[in-house]
């Protein structure tokens, strides 16, 4: 039984990894590492570039910087 949760638990993990590199709502950056993180805020910041480069109304320029 206790490699079914693991697996259970790592999939749970991925899909939360999934969704935060996402910027879906249901992302819980608690549970992410610091490597994920990182990870996390380069998708962030490349789907604001995406946004800007585009030029949607939900561009936010000062997301660019830093």
């Amino acid at each position: 039984m206790w490699p079914v949760l693991v697996i259970a638990q790592s999939t749970d993990l991925a899909q939360n990894l999934s969704a935060c590199k996402n910027g879906w709502a249901s992302c819980d950056r608690s549970k992410l590492t610091r490597t994920e993180s990182d990870a996390v805020a380069v998708a962030s910041h490349q789907r604001e570039v995406s946004k800007c480069r585009d030029n949607f109304s939900s561009c936010d320029r000062s997301k660019l910087t830093g």
